[in-house]
């Protein structure tokens, strides 16, 4: 094997990390519509059961939906496929793909939703089965097409799956063996494919191992393994990570963790990464893929879009190097630059006594960046501000590169520095022979391996607590607390003058504002911030959250109009007696929010994250009740 061996409870804390944060939109599940039938939670149940699964014919793979969800196909035996489109709202009845001439199977949509690729022996192939491709050509599928390059030879290749970059995985052909069939990789470039490589023993055992479904990151594989047997009844659902060198870590028995005993083939992931699909005794099953987090879904729903929880990353990666990705320059004096990893946000404000920059990244190296920047952009100015919006390392950790300008933060913030970097500091220090038995060590930190070398704790040196004021030249920044809304340190940066106010992680484009995973989330607070930044003399044209795409004026109005329906409407009615399941029929997403469940992306992730929402505010006014009571 390659690379360093992995525990496999690590393994499957960050397996089930990414995949809660891979793809941020969530699916919409209306009237059993966009997945075809109610999601399951942490039990696993049967797929579109009388549609997709028991349909009278035999399924032999999973359902392969589009990334928007607009349609779906999946395989069937006698060897072909069906597929079902979504038009206005409605699910078409299933009819046979149109490329499904001759023997078709395994159907997969390329993550850009623009190929179908599939297995099959029409004629026209190199061998006994091929991988082939469809593209989307207006409104419809293209001829089947073989991919160009060395991707199929004269033996058997099927099976595929993609990343975003086009490498793809399969089940191929293997010379010599007891078991002839391997899972393979070939990668893609300027329109070919280079020779498939047979992946290392640590996934090819000498076992059955087939059905590879890869993350569209590549970071890691499902697929299906009998080892240590030679018999297909013994098939369960493997999973394994990549290592930094390029090779896998031990692959950890998923079936074993969902309590399955019957053989499994076919494991994926919905495009989402919402929900894992797999077969066993002849049906398709699915679950939430964070069952093994032991969390409801919509506790994690709301993440940023891509974002990955930070110290739950493998160790280092390209992918995850430290560059600042992009400059947006909002006016000749306000730039924005974002970050990798992450997508972090920073600001640059220039006024005439200097530079102000808020947020300073996830290291000292990262810091050493954004000074580079801010000198390149504007040379005849120092950064005489520093300030951060919470105390999150992936926000101040820079922080020492900027010692000699006046830093600020919340009251709180420079507290929960000092814990944030002694805990880390010591979870480094430790031995592992040293640490409590029974107590795992930590998961390995991206900064350790992203330029966390000598980092030293810098925290802010002026506090606000709840608001203040800078006046800089010819701009005033307004700095406000709203402790709870995302950390107990949370400041909000407006800036009327540029029409500018940045939120932190507080908001986030395309995501409803996360209620349900805070224990008292301060709904006045908020609604007061908003008035504030939405007032005729507000001025807020364009919303900067800490980490992916900018927001309009329009976003804060959605959110404000969102959280104050949701807060003077559930209480009135819990008032009346109204129970939990009315305040969730009546103010379902579709019924009280029309702007916002039109919205393509928000309405992806919205009904999960905003049933959530509902039952957390519900039990907030039922607790305030009850203290009332007595």
């Amino acid at each position: 094997m390659t690379g360093k061996k992995q525990k496999p409870w690590l393994i499957l804390i960050f397996f089930f990390w990414f995949i809660s944060l891979a793809q941020a939109g969530l699916s919409p599940v209306k009237e059993n519509a966009d997945f075809l039938a109610d999601p399951p939670g942490k039990y696993p149940l049967v797929f579109a059961e009388g549609l997709i699964s028991d349909s009278g014919r035999r399924i032999h793979g999973f359902p392969a939906f589009s990334p928007d969800y607009s349609e779906v196909y999946w395989p069937v035996i006698p060897p072909q496929v069906l597929y079902m489109q979504k038009k206005t709202g409605r699910w078409s009845e299933p009819g046979k793909a149109p490329f499904s001439g001759g023997t078709v199977q395994a159907p997969v949509f390329s993550p850009d939703g623009r190929r179908i690729y599939f297995q099959s022996s029409r004629p026209g192939g190199k061998g006994s089965l091929d991988i082939w491709y469809v593209e989307r050509d207006g409104g419809s599928w293209s001829d089947p097409r073989l991919p160009e390059g060395l991707l199929n030879s004269p033996g058997l290749e099927s099976q595929p799956s993609l990343t975003r970059n086009g490498t793809i995985y399969f089940t191929g052909s293997l010379q010599g063996s007891g078991w002839n069939r391997g899972i393979y990789r070939a990668e893609f470039s300027a329109g070919k494919y280079f020779k498939p490589e047979l992946l290392p023993e640590t996934v090819n055992s000498k076992s059955i191992d087939m059905y590879p479904f890869i993350d569209p990151l590549e970071r890691f594989l499902l697929f299906s393994s009998s080892r240590p047997t030679l018999n297909e009844k013994d098939l369960k659902l493997f999973v394994t990570y990549r290592t930094a060198e390029g090779g896998w870590n031990d692959p950890v028995n998923i079936s074993d963790k969902l309590g399955i005993s019957s053989p499994v083939r076919f494991g994926c992931l919905s495009p989402c990464g919402k929900y894992l699909f797999y077969m066993t005794e002849g049906r398709i099953y699915w679950v939430s893929s964070t069952v093994l987090m032991g969390k409801d879904s919509h506790e994690i729903s709301g993440n940023p879009p891509l974002l990955t929880r930070p110290d739950q990353l493998p160790s280092h990666d390209s992918r995850y190097d430290l560059k600042i990705a992009k400059s947006v320059k909002l006016n000749e004096n306000t730039v924005v630059l974002s970050g990798n990893p992450y997508e972090t946000n920073q600001v640059i404000l220039c006024s005439e006594p200097g530079l102000i920059l808020i947020d300073s990244g996830i290291s000292p190296q990262y810091g050493e960046l954004l000074r580079k920047k801010a000198a390149e952009i504007f040379p005849e100015k120092s950064i005489e501000y520093l300030i951060n919006t919470h105390h999150h390392w992936d926000h101040s950790q820079g922080n020492q590169v900027f010692a000699d300008a006046v830093i600020i933060g919340h009251t709180r913030t420079a507290k929960r520095m000092m814990q944030q970097a002694r805990k880390r500091a010591a979870a480094a220090d430790t031995p592992r022979a040293a640490r409590k038995p029974g107590v795992p060590p930590p998961p390995p930190s991206p900064t350790l391996t992203h330029g966390q070398r000598g980092f030293i704790c810098t925290p802010p040196r002026q506090h606000v607590e709840k608001q203040s004021k800078i006046s800089f030249g010819d701009i005033t920044l307004h700095l406000i607390g709203c402790s709870g809304a995302h950390s107990d340190n949370d400041l909000i940066i407006w800036i009327p003058e540029r029409g500018v106010a940045m939120t932190g992680d507080i908001f986030f484009k395309n995501s409803l504002p996360i209620l349900s995973s805070k224990k008292n989330y301060p709904v006045a607070d908020i609604l007061r911030i908003l008035d504030l930044l939405l007032a005729p003399d507000g001025n807020v044209t364009t919303v900067i959250p800490g980490h992916g795409e900018l927001m309009t004026r329009q976003d804060l109005l959605l959110y404000r109009d969102y959280i104050r329906v949701l807060w003077t409407g559930i209480t009135k009615k819990v008032e009346k007696g109204a129970g939990e399941n009315e305040i969730l029929a009546e103010f379902s997403l579709k019924r009280k929010f029309p702007d916002l469940s039109s919205r393509d992306v928000l309405s992806q992730s919205g009904n999960s994250l905003h049933e959530g929402n509902l039952r957390a505010i519900y039990r907030w006014i039922k607790e305030r009740q009850t203290q009332k009571e007595r």
